[in-house]
């Protein structure tokens, strides 16, 4: 005869959701390997524009160009076309999200500001991979540069 385990409630409740949570911990591990796989090609974008751009930095060096400027002139362009991307992703992002969300019994609501805070963290992320490349890229000697073709 199978009697019935005596518990406290919240104990039968947690053993019962035991699964679900080891669920959430295995997306939340993916999410985390995603976003660090994200800033790694974040600083690989920016360390390949800076290379790219280095014999253009190098000649407005010989021309009068300072170390200063060259960075800002780098930054402002790397960082032009995240802001444009910013204003393209977030609207697009909400609205693909609301759509999905409509197919679910209960919804959430007011979850635009996450969409808000990962394009804060994109955008500061990218401005200190971006100078840290420009910055590396302007401060090179522009004969030495121009000399590698």
């Amino acid at each position: 005869m199978e009697y019935a385990k005596n518990d406290y409630i919240e104990d039968l409740i947690a053993a019962d959701h035991d699964d679900m949570r080891r669920y959430v911990r295995l997306v939340e591990i993916f999410c985390l390997i995603s976003i660090l796989l994200s800033l790694l090609a974040l600083v690989a974008m920016s360390s390949h524009y800076a290379g790219v751009n280095a014999k253009s930095i190098a000649i407005r060096k010989v021309f009068g160009g300072t170390i200063e400027s060259e960075t800002s002139r780098g930054v402002l362009t790397y960082m032009s076309w995240i802001g444009i991307s910013l204003l393209i992703a977030i609207p697009l992002a909400v609205l693909v999200s609301e759509r999905f969300l409509q197919n679910y019994a209960e919804h959430i609501t007011g979850y635009w500001w996450i969409f808000v805070v990962a394009a804060l963290l994109t955008v500061l992320l990218s401005l200190a991979s971006v100078l840290w490349q420009t910055l590396k890229a302007a401060k090179t000697n522009p004969a030495v540069e121009l000399k590698k073709e």
